[in-house]
């Protein structure tokens, strides 16, 4: 942690200790707010697709090296038995009288318990506390004593002596949530604003405060009816769900090449999966990685046997078999014809689109301007005046490769480059302009902005240079090395 706070100062004294120079911020400026003006063609892919020509030989060629991506995946079905606690839930049924005797044999889940609104003062001794601590402890306990029998307000000495004055906010317990010794003082008082005397607890000493009192109050089964049935359901299934849970995995096991005995003798349907690969299937109990392990293992898919119990989750336990084993296998040429005639053709037109974009391209360098690249191809020219280089008014890759290009000077008149879209078309693109950033015209604001920004980069940049220089010289030797 030291060492983490001692890097993070080093990084901002860097950053917040830098400058940049004038002519650094009016460069910065004048790339950062550049724009530019230039035209564009877009050549269809389209074009060139109804061109390509593919042979019998190329088609099957490319079904021969390429059949792992025609080949689907080994898959299986199964056949399965669930025990579920929730089902069970619902095949309870109880009457009245036993859900009656219920309730007077669980009267205790049915009560609220007493409760109490308290204040408490804590005086932290240690279990090992020395006899300097205890008198410490007990001189503390004495003033405390003295100004609340003055009448001091409760929550403003627990403000000047407790160890944990957030215990002096009113809140309300129940026994159960205190210290024995706590306890006991709630059982013995019966008056509200109630000051205890000070007592020994576990981890100190506590002196409380009883500002109001609940008492415990036992609900009219009447209250508690849908309460009581659906605890009763839950106990009655969960007992019947352990016994059964025994016979599934008993009845399973003995009988490894069905499920029909165990589904009979349990009364449970035996329910079907649609077929699922090792990846999983569609559904929550096909995704299930329990499911899929056990529908995969060799003793169930291989030697044909019932699947060990298998917990779906803490209340539900199911047995598989295997219904339909549907082995790995390759698609036919014929159902995957049409898709490679789809990618051959995708090919050669991108390779002819390129040919030809890079052509032109050529053209318009030796002198041919757009225009008459446009006329004699039946292209149309999109021109773009002054744009950012963020602009979302020009597609990406267009924009991307516009500010890439060389500036357009003397030398350079002819500025042209070609750059595949997303839809496989290309666009040719010829720079025309270059507008250079105007620091002079920026506002107060704006430059404080761009100098701000300009110095974190730099500080950063020293930062980064700082640690890779200490990386190059550091020697670091591996705990394992040294011995």
């Amino acid at each position: 942690m030291k060492d983490q706070i001692l890097m993070t100062e080093l990084k901002v004294g860097l950053a917040n200790t830098n400058f940049s120079l004038p002519g650094e911020l009016k460069q910065a400026v004048e790339l950062i707010k550049q724009k530019r003006q230039f035209s564009y063609v877009v050549v269809p892919m389209s074009r060139f697709m109804s061109q390509v020509k593919l042979t019998p030989d190329a088609i099957s060629q490319y079904y021969d090296s390429h059949k792992d991506d025609f080949t689907l995946p080994e898959k299986v079905s199964v056949d399965y038995i669930e025990l579920s606690l929730a089902q069970l839930m619902k095949q309870e049924h109880p009457s009245q009288q036993e859900i009656q005797q219920f309730y007077q044999d669980h009267i205790s889940a049915f009560t609220r318990p007493a409760q109490w609104n308290l204040q408490q003062i804590f005086i932290r001794v240690p279990a090992d506390a020395t006899q300097q601590q205890l008198s410490d402890a007990k001189q503390k306990i004495t003033k405390i004593t003295q100004a609340l029998n003055k009448g001091t307000n409760f929550g403003a000495v627990a403000q000047t002596y407790s160890d944990n004055p957030a215990l002096a906010t009113p809140v309300w317990i129940t026994a159960d949530q205190v210290d024995p010794m706590v306890q006991g003082i709630l059982m013995k008082t019966h008056d509200n604003n109630t000051v205890s005397a000070p007592v020994r607890a576990e981890q100190g000493y506590v002196i409380v405060k009883i500002l109001n009192t609940r008492s415990a109050k036992v609900f009219s089964f009447a209250d508690v009816r849908d309460k009581v049935t659906a605890e009763y359901a839950q106990q009655k299934a969960e007992a019947k769900f352990s016994d059964l849970n025994d016979q599934l995995s008993n009845v399973a096991y003995e009988n490894p090449h069905t499920l029909a005995i165990a589904a009979k003798q349990l009364n449970l349907p035996i329910q079907s999966t649609e077929l699922f690969s090792r990846e999983g299937g569609a559904t929550a109990f096909t995704k299930n990685l329990n499911v899929i392990n056990a529908a995969f293992d060799d003793d169930v898919l291989l030697q044909n046997n019932n699947s060990n119990p298998i917990n779906l989750n803490d209340n539900d336990v199911v047995v598989l078999r295997i219904n339909k084993h549907v082995p790995t296998i390759v698609k036919p040429l014929s159902d995957v014809k049409a898709t490679i005639i789809k990618t051959l053709t995708q090919q050669a037109a991108l390779k002819q689109i390129k040919q030809w974009s890079d052509a032109l391209v050529q053209k318009i360098q030796q002198g041919m301007s757009l225009q008459q690249a446009a006329s004699q191809n039946g292209l149309s020219i999109q021109q773009v005046a002054y744009i950012a280089q963020h602009s979302s008014a020009v597609e990406g890759n267009i924009l991307n490769a516009v500010f890439e290009m060389p500036r357009v000077d003397t030398k350079n008149k002819n500025n042209v480059s070609d750059v595949q879209l997303p839809s496989n078309d290309v666009a040719v693109i010829v720079l025309e302009k270059v507008q250079t950033g105007d620091r002079d015209a920026l506002s107060a604001a704006n430059k404080k902005v761009f100098e701000s920004s300009l110095k974190n980069n730099m500080g950063i940049l020293d930062y980064q240079l700082y640690v890779n220089g200490l990386l190059q010289i550091a020697r670091i030797e591996r705990e394992d090395e040294k011995s």
